[in-house]
């Protein structure tokens, strides 16, 4: 279920669902999920999986944003050539 919460105010939360993410992001879910589980931001609730925003933005400083967003990895994540 999504909670309905806004691109802004999801910029201020800490953590967020798959399909949030993935509205946040501009991808789809199950992108989203495959980057969080790489990134290590994920963890469990009870039955609902929460991923760790501030894990993540700093997982994509490190490793570059553009290329897990814009499709130029492999199903792995690594860089297509």
């Amino acid at each position: 279920l999504l909670m309905n919460r806004s691109k802004e105010e999801l910029s201020k939360c800490r953590f967020m669902t798959y399909e949030e993410g993935g509205m946040y992001y501009g991808i789809g879910w199950v992108r989203f999920r495959k980057i969080a589980r790489k990134a290590n931001a994920v963890f469990r609730m009870g039955k609902r999986y929460l991923v760790v925003k501030e894990v993540l933005d700093k997982y994509f400083e490190e490793n570059g944003k553009g290329d897990f967003l814009n499709g130029t990895t492999n199903k792995e994540g690594n860089p297509r050539n």
